[in-house]
Formats: C-alpha cells, structure tokens, sequence
C-alpha cells in the first residue's frame, strides 16, 4: 500500500469544498502524515467608490485574514485525526499556485474536489481542473462532491 506523507488539499474559505475533508481521515491516521490547506484568490485589484478607495494590498490583508481564520479551524479537526498540518493563502493563478506548492511543500498526493471552488468561493472552470491533472507531478484523488439547488439558486452541500 502507498502511504502518502504530504498532502495537498486546495479550499475555499467559504467552507463549500469542506466535504472533501470527510475523504482524509482514513489518509491521516498514519502517524507522520502532513496536509498542506491550500485557498488561492484571484489577485485583488484596487475598488474605487463613490467615497472611498480600497487598495488591492487592503482587500488581500482582509481576505488572507478571514482565510486564514478559517483553515485554522479546518486544521484544527485534522489534528483531531493525528495529521499535522500547514495552512497556506495565495494570490494568483490557482494552477501555477497550486503546483508551484506541490514543489515547494514536497506534496505526493492533490486531494481535489469537484467541483472545486477558488478561496472567494467562485467556481472554478472545467479546464482549470483538467490542467491541475494534466500538469501536476504527483498523483491527484479527484473526489466529486455531491451538491443541490436551494430555491435562490445557490449551491448548498448535502
């Protein structure tokens, strides 16, 4: 059997990608087990309005903060299952950080839901998907996530 020591697993920080976290327990059991929490936003841009401007440096120190508010409590509920685990946010291209992290992290296992959402909780693109598999040098667990329509329309997690 292949025991896996780093693990990536890409979130949102909006908790629509937690269920793929029902996925790893089994995988951190093993004592020495390390999973990389990953949330990448796109790259937050200068908002000028009506009375105020808000710097793009602004609005990433708020959505890091709330990010990483919420993988610390994620990583919180691994270590409860023995694994240790890194917290990450990055802005950028979601690919190119993704792997540039598998490198850097040491990562031999990408534990990606599907569908899978970026760190401000926006869908990402089929073909963003089916780049992370094409490109990534390790293996990568692709698990679907089951999802409904509530009556606004939105997705909510069974």
């Amino acid at each position: 059997m292949v025991r896996y020591k780093n693990i990536l697993v890409p979130l949102d920080s909006c908790g629509q990608s937690e269920p793929i976290l029902s996925q790893l327990p089994p995988l951190v059991r093993h004592t020495g087990i390390t999973v990389h929490l990953l949330s990448v936003y796109p790259p937050m841009h200068t908002v000028v309005g009506r009375h105020v401007v808000t710097s793009g440096y602004q609005r990433e120190a708020q959505a890091n903060t709330a990010a990483l508010r919420y993988l610390d409590k994620v990583a919180t509920q691994l270590q409860a299952h023995g694994a240790q685990v890194h917290v990450d946010v990055q802005f950028g291209d979601p690919v190119e950080k993704l792997l540039g992290t598998v490198q850097t992290s040491t990562v031999d296992l990408i534990v990606l839901p599907i569908p899978w959402y970026r760190g401000d909780g926006h869908l990402m693109a089929a073909e963003v998907t089916t780049r992370v598999i094409q490109q990534a040098p390790v293996p990568v667990l692709v698990v679907r996530l089951q999802t409904s329509r509530n009556y606004a329309g939105r997705r909510r997690w069974n």
